[in-house]
């Protein structure tokens, strides 16, 4: 499937939205944004991802996956029943959850441990890669490899790698993106969207009244 047809599908799903006003996790304000966890709710959404990563990460040697908390771990899992169906490899699949240490994260002791192993990490949307750095620090932490990244949707600055490590990606979707000191929205004054990003926190912290916002304090 291409770029536009997995696009198509998110879209059809309700999972991509445009021509507002979104705050990133990133803190960077931008017009549109991809809302993975609500196309995987849809079953038919979730296997038909899942088996277009097997095909995109079949190439790549790993033992086991490893997705963060709270929606990488749902790729990792439908990702691995992917392999198992459609290509016959067996792959073991691990969450990494967020610690009491800020921007740390762990594996359950429940869950096993990546030691010793190649471990590709997966995530649903790579923007600032902070959570995948998370991840793959975790693995380090647990004694297993990290070998490679996969994202189902690319809208960072890193292209083919990401930190030294192979970055695969379903699809490639670079939206814009200000600083809110120069967000654009800001300066036009357009509400702020706060069902999905982290538009509340950004009221919260800055208040309704566009007049007190970054992009528009003199």
């Amino acid at each position: 499937m291409t770029t536009e047809g997995i696009m198509n599908l998110l879209e059809a799903r309700g999972a991509v939205i445009s021509g507002t006003h979104f705050v990133y996790t990133s803190g960077k304000h931008g017009p549109a944004y991809v809302n993975l966890p609500d196309a995987l709710k849809d079953s038919e959404t979730g296997w038909q991802i899942a088996c277009e990563m097997a095909e995109l990460v079949f190439c790549v040697e790993f033992d086991t996956i490893a997705g963060p908390t709270h929606v990488g771990d749902k790729i990792a899992y439908d990702l691995g029943l992917a392999l198992l169906l459609n290509k016959g490899r067996n792959v073991g699949r691990f969450y990494a959850q967020e610690s009491a240490e800020e921007g740390t994260r762990s594996f359950p002791r429940q869950t096993g441990s990546v030691a010793g192993m190649r471990v590709l990490v997966v995530d649903d949307v790579l923007t600032t890669g902070g959570t995948i750095d998370e991840t793959i620090e975790a693995v380090r932490k647990d004694g297993g490899t990290p070998v490679a990244v996969a994202v189902v949707c690319n809208r960072s600055e890193f292209r083919g790698e990401f930190k030294g490590f192979p970055l695969l990606e379903l699809m490639y979707v670079p939206f814009e993106a200000w600083k809110p000191e120069q967000c654009q929205a800001c300066v036009e004054r357009v509400p702020v969207y706060t069902e999905v990003g982290h538009g509340k926190d950004f009221l919260k912290e800055y208040g309704e009244d566009p007049a007190g916002w970054p992009a528009n304090r003199k």
